[in-house]
């Protein structure tokens, strides 16, 4: 049955929904009061991956023992800001006890694979679709360690995605520094997955989007959503702070800002901002062959439209505190290791600082609202939503049109919060 879907957001879930609707014969409205793909957005700023191996949450067993750590180094990888810890404390629980065992990170990992299967030829195909091919390439990623022994340290990571019939290349110190001639020598030790790519501009990229639906017939209104029109447990449209949007459907995708609107719909759902940031140097001296993390930076390393982007970092700070452009700046000093000579001539650079929408158990929140089933989550893809986004849209719309799901839904529902 065709039915009018509004989607709260514009960002790579959004973006992703409203094609999924628009192709599948839904009429489409898009609600965010910003441009699509503008800063706003997390996925704007985001290391630009699409990586089908991104099975593993940021929560792992014997996390809890580096919790001190967070908080007494402001510039470490993953940081709690001191005067936030109150507000963040009960998500903070919840996210180590969702990592607390084997069990539940193999449990997680399975919920994930299903939603990122094929993520890549998905982005393909609608690129195609939409006379997009330029933003999406496919040159595969590449992992690069000190030694391969720092690498097997990443064990359980290592047989969870061989159990999931993921295959990579291991690269010894020579062949590596003949795939990436740039490397500095810290790194000696390689894992080169071929089957990912990468966006050559994520914002540009959902803009583009949005513009080519348009020309589709998708509605795109400038507003805020706010509350929900509901008569009788029936959805009758989406309140905006201009006006009422009428609706079959909506599906709340603004990222993390998704709580307060989650909350209309009658779900409390524990979702946190993990702030990220970038560094972007425009004119490289020199670029890798392919999208770099090092596992000591934990950053994407990528080249864009815009430049050379380091992408990374992890600080609970919540959604108004001011940036602190120091987490931006010290992947300036892994640069030094991992492309010498591109930070001995680094030149102009830009920054930035986004809002990854994290649930604490490294699931997205994907079904329906408990005061009306009209009304669907979407949101709480942390790291990945890049990667998980054609197949959380595809979900979505299948949970919107009352069709069977072609993946069980059960793991992303919000009932696992209530």
């Amino acid at each position: 049955m065709k039915r009018t879907i509004a989607i709260c957001g514009a960002g790579i879930i959004g973006a992703w929904t409203a094609y999924e609707a628009h192709r599948q014969g839904h009429d489409v409205v898009v609600i965010e009061p910003e441009m699509p793909g503008g800063e706003q957005a997390a996925s704007f700023g985001n290391a630009a991956w699409i990586y089908e191996g991104s099975l593993l949450p940021m929560s792992t067993p014997g996390l809890w023992r580096d919790v001190p750590s967070y908080l007494l180094d402001p510039l470490g990888p993953f940081t709690v800001k001191w005067s936030y810890l109150p507000s963040v404390a009960p998500w903070l629980l919840k996210f180590v006890r969702a990592g607390n065992s084997v069990e539940k990170i193999e449990i997680c990992a399975h919920a994930r694979r299903a939603i990122l299967t094929d993520t890549l030829g998905r982005y393909e195909a609608m690129a195609c679709d939409l006379g997009l091919e330029r933003f999406v390439i496919r040159n595969g990623l590449l992992f690069v360690f000190p030694s391969r022994e720092e690498y097997e340290k990443e064990a359980l990571g290592i047989r969870i995605r061989r159990a999931h019939g993921l295959r990579w290349d291991e690269w010894g110190n020579d062949e590596l520094h003949t795939h990436e001639p740039e490397l500095g020598p810290h790194y000696r030790f390689g894992v080169f997955h071929p089957y990912g790519g990468n966006l050559l501009d994520p914002g540009a990229f959902i803009a583009a989007v949005v513009a080519a639906l348009k020309q589709r017939g998708v509605r795109h209104v400038m507003a805020r959503a706010t509350d929900f029109a509901i008569e009788n447990g029936k959805l009758r449209g989406v309140v905006t702070d201009r006006g009422m949007v009428a609706c079959d459907r909506a599906i709340i995708a603004s990222g993390a800002r998704s709580a307060a609107l989650s909350l209309k719909a009658g779900d409390r759902i524990p979702l946190e901002t993990e702030r990220g940031y970038h560094l972007v140097v425009k004119n490289p001296a020199c670029a890798p062959r392919h999208p770099l993390m090092p596992s000591d930076g934990k950053m994407g390393v990528t080249m864009t439209a815009t430049g050379l982007r380091l992408a990374g970092q992890v600080e609970l700070a919540g959604l108004d505190a001011p940036p602190d452009w120091r987490r931006a700046d010290i992947m300036r000093t892994y640069l030094e290791r991992l492309l010498p000579r591109a930070a001995a001539n680094i030149g102009e650079t830009t920054r930035w600082m986004g809002h990854r929408p994290s649930t604490p158990d490294g699931l997205p929140c994907i079904g329906p609202a408990r005061d009306c089933a009209d009304i669907f989550h979407g949101y709480g893809h942390g790291h990945s939503g890049i990667g998980m986004a054609p197949g959380t849209a595809r979900l979505l719309v299948e949970l919107a049109a009352g069709q069977k799901p072609g993946i069980d839904a059960k793991p992303f529902s919000a009932e696992r919060f209530r």
